[in-house]
């Protein structure tokens, strides 16, 4: 008799989604001009059991990943672990110092994120590290894996994921 091992519950809703500006540091001398995007943001949830047709509610996971995009949207995002920028900022503006440059924002506007790079790889890890520490999935039995995808456009995304051991009866 055949047996279904693992079963994926995706979440790709139209208001899973958030709008950028950002530019990206390629080296210490190069970037991108500042610019925006429009992401959209998709959750994979690979589990094993179910109970009453489902595995959970998962009214939480697209309400965290809603949570998350709303957080950031229409921020100019910092990327406050790179080595390459010197971030200085008081309550009305925000300064970046790279290379020879200094550019100057309104601290409103301005979102500093712990990330490397305001790519869609770093996104896509800080989404999912950011699902992760939800205390709605501190019980994680019966995950097996979550995976977080950021996509700027058509042909242009990441995914994230991370493993959960399985725990032995």
């Amino acid at each position: 008799m055949n047996k279904i091992e693992n079963m994926n519950l995706i979440l790709n809703k139209e208001d899973m989604k958030f709008s950028i500006a950002h530019f990206t540091i390629f080296n210490k001398t190069s970037r991108e001009n500042i610019h925006g995007h429009n992401f959209s943001v998709s959750f994979e949830l690979e589990f094993t059991s179910k109970k009453n047709g489902m595995f959970k509610d998962y009214k939480i996971f697209k309400q965290l990943i809603r949570n998350l995009c709303d957080s950031i949207d229409e921020h100019i995002i910092l990327p406050g672990k790179n080595k390459f920028i010197k971030i200085k900022k008081n309550d009305e503006k925000v300064i970046v110092l790279f290379d020879k440059e200094e550019l100057i924002f309104l601290s409103r506007d301005v979102l500093i994120l712990p990330i490397q790079n305001t790519t869609v790889e770093d996104f896509s890890e800080w989404f999912l590290l950011e699902v992760v520490k939800d205390p709605s999935l501190k019980d994680k039995d019966g995950i097996n894996s979550l995976k977080l995808n950021v996509s700027s456009y058509k042909g242009q995304s990441c995914t994230s994921i991370m493993s959960f051991k399985k725990t032995k009866s």
